[in-house]
């Protein structure tokens, strides 16, 4: 590994960040793809890449440390779709718990109640890992003992997913010199850690009615905090959900976007970035500025796609794109969007992010209100897709993407006088 770098992240502060080996992304992928609910495969993703950085972090900065990974949760999906977090691992005598964050520039982080609270889950310690998925780097970006995170979390309430949130400021002070410091000279044995008073049984039954209820509200979590708890801590019943999970994904996995979102293009040109977001349901969306540029590969295919057509994309066009959840890690549709003579324009692209394989296979479809208009499906050498569309105000189309394997995803696209 070469040797870290330092790199200011603004209002985070400075972190030693190291780079990511490209088998790292490798790894996390085919990992992500043992998951068998589609939707649940970006979490899984998420969770390889802060192993990945955490391995490459202890083989470089302590060599003589071993990571204990046998019994990892990532490699178990029943768990990891679960929980956002990698737990069951061990260095030395310590049980380690990885809590993945890829927003560094975030002043926030989620701690998944479970890993606290559930003795079979909680750790001695618990370690933050940064990652800047597109600049390849990742960071220690902080560690908590387990008895400095219960106190931190004493009094505050969950959110509907059982998540804390709680301050990136939080883990100031222990970054991963304390880390190290903790690895090489601390007891385990002075971090005491709760003790499992046997499992709590469930029927089936008693999940069976929760799953049911969770098909008309499939964006709500649907477990109670007993119910989540008595699933993570009885294998055989969260191998049973496991397999509940995959019959209809899209209708009871948990906090997974409705199938399909309507969009009103036109508003993408105003600066009511935060209001926007929240109607696009997961379309994100920086302010439309001259000096706006994607920070991503489909910057350059956008200026090779205007050499080729000579389509003109405005500086001032709306600029968006939306991670298309599923079997194939790093799938992005791209979506720009203006205003002419003729009616307001759309140049969308479909392709993969930075570190991702093409995704071939996929295919993508544009429809208006009666027939198909535009279908392709992405075939090697190319690995990306793109249609620019043209409507008058009032109409719009329906945009699917359907991989080789799993739910397709569709968007409703119209702009409204």
């Amino acid at each position: 590994m070469t040797t870290d770098t330092d790199k200011t992240m603004a209002g985070i502060g400075t972190w030693d960040l190291f780079p990511l080996e490209e088998t790292a992304f490798t790894q996390a992928q085919q990992l992500s793809l043992g998951c068998r609910i589609p939707q649940k495969q970006n979490a899984i993703y998420r969770q390889a890449l802060a192993l990945a950085a955490f391995a490459e972090w202890l083989d470089y900065r302590a060599p003589r440390l071993s990571l204990n990974q046998e019994h990892c949760s990532v490699t178990q999906p029943d768990y990891g779709h679960l929980v956002e977090a990698v737990s069951f691992l061990q260095v030395g005598e310590f049980k380690i718990c990885l809590l993945p964050n890829l927003m560094l520039t975030s002043p926030e982080w989620q701690l998944p109640k479970a890993v606290q609270d559930i003795p079979e889950l909680a750790a001695h310690l618990y370690i933050l890992v940064g990652i800047d998925e597109e600049q390849a780097l990742a960071t220690i970006q902080g560690v908590l003992r387990y008895d400095q995170l219960h106190d931190l979390t004493a009094g505050l309430s969950p959110d509907a997913d059982w998540n804390y949130t709680l301050p990136v400021d939080a883990m100031a002070p222990t970054k991963a010199k304390d880390l190290l410091v903790y690895l090489h000279c601390l007891d385990p044995a002075t971090i005491p850690l709760p003790v499992a008073d046997g499992v709590v049984r469930l029927e089936r039954a008693e999940l069976t009615a929760t799953l049911t209820r969770h098909q008309t509200d499939p964006v709500a979590f649907p477990w109670s905090w007993e119910h989540y708890a008595a699933i993570l801590t009885d294998a055989s019943l969260r191998a049973w959900v496991y397999d509940q999970l995959q019959q209809d994904p899209e209708a009871i996995s948990p906090r997974q976007p409705l199938a399909q979102t309507v969009v009103d293009v036109r508003q993408w040109l105003t600066t009511q970035v935060e209001d926007l977001q929240q109607e696009l349901a997961g379309w994100i969306l920086p302010p439309p500025t001259l000096a706006f540029r994607f920070d991503d590969p489909v910057e350059s295919l956008l200026t090779q796609i205007q050499a080729e057509t000579g389509l003109t994309v405005p500086d001032t066009a709306g600029r968006a794109y939306r991670d298309v959840r599923g079997t194939v890690p790093g799938l992005r549709l791209y979506a720009l969007t203006w205003m002419s003579a003729s009616g307001w324009q759309l140049l969308l692209i479909l392709g993969t992010t930075k570190h991702h394989p093409p995704a071939h296979g996929v295919t993508l479809t544009v429809q208006d209100a009666t027939e198909i208009q535009w279908q392709a499906q992405l075939q090697p050498p190319k690995g990306y897709l793109y249609v620019q569309l043209s409507a008058p105000l009032d109409e719009g189309w329906t945009i699917t993407v359907t991989p080789l394997e799993g739910a397709a995803s569709t968007y409703a696209l119209t702009c409204r006088s």
